[in-house]
């Protein structure tokens, strides 16, 4: 008597479930400290919501979408990752930084993109469909990898610049301490500062070394301060707002002190090279 002896298939079957199950509860334990990140930024703008601006509530709406689809997530995940993508999209259409200029929306999207792609990969396969449904999976595990790879530079080059505000079109222009140290800022949010190689500057009022020269996105906080920033990693430089830019005879004027803890000794005074500007 003879019998065919063939190897069982679970055994090359069994791995499917076990990578689907581990993905499945990747997107969910991932999600809580993202879901963590977007309440502490929706809690605000709910407090003030009566009071608040129409794109700050949208903002706010956007987020208790990413939140609620977060949640839903758990347990449809193509539902609440889809449900979370639109929230990311309403939040992205009332800032004007785009995707570059918020890498918090770029890690909510990356959040509910795993979480479709595990809706995918948990899709049964015993259909006649199963060589196209097994090609789809492969499809939506690489479209992953491409995201994650994409999402992670954005998140390391930190926001974008953005363009200054209508009240603050005094500070374009190139600014120089005469002492080595110069500061350009641009109309579009950026800040080109330069140091000489001899400069005589207080350490504290340059974000830059010696000799060098560097691009941040300059914010302003306020009418107080401003802030120098290069990356997420990088630690911004913010500078107290001693004098705004005005006029002292024929030329445009402004101090700057970014020394912590204050001192005042170290008040850096700039002088605009073009006061026509």
């Amino acid at each position: 008597m003879t019998t065919d002896a063939q190897p069982p298939p679970e055994a090359s079957t069994a791995a499917k479930p076990r990578v689907a199950g581990i993905l499945r509860w990747a997107a969910r334990l991932t999600s809580v400290p993202v879901l963590g990140l977007a309440l502490i930024s929706l809690v605000p703008t709910l407090l003030s919501f009566s009071v608040s601006a129409k794109d700050d509530r949208m903002i706010a709406l956007g987020l208790c979408g990413v939140c609620l689809g977060f949640l839903l997530a758990w347990r449809w995940p193509a539902v609440g990752g889809g449900l979370s993508l639109v929230g990311v999209g309403v939040i992205l259409a009332q800032e004007d930084g785009g995707v570059a200029g918020d890498p918090f929306s770029i890690a909510f999207a990356l959040q509910a993109v795993l979480f479709l792609i595990s809706a995918v990969v948990n899709l049964r396969s015993n259909s006649p469909a199963a060589p196209a449904l097994s090609l789809m999976k492969g499809a939506a595990i690489s479209l992953l990898a491409v995201c994650a790879v994409a999402g992670a530079v954005v998140i390391y080059r930190g926001p974008g610049p953005v363009p200054l505000a209508k009240d603050k079109v005094r500070y374009i222009g190139v600014w120089d301490s005469g002492t080595g140290f110069k500061v350009e800022f641009t109309s579009g949010g950026e800040a080109k500062v330069t140091e000489a190689a001899d400069s005589k500057v207080a350490a504290c009022n340059s974000p830059v070394k010696p000799g060098e020269t560097k691009v941040f996105n300059a914010t302003f906080r306020g009418d107080d301060h401003l802030e120098l920033a290069s990356g997420t990693l990088d630690e911004p430089k913010v500078y107290r707002i001693e004098r705004r830019p005005h006029l002292e005879g024929k030329r445009m004027k402004m101090t700057l002190n970014a020394s912590d803890p204050y001192q005042r000794t170290n008040a850096l005074v700039l002088v605009k090279k073009d006061p026509s500007k």
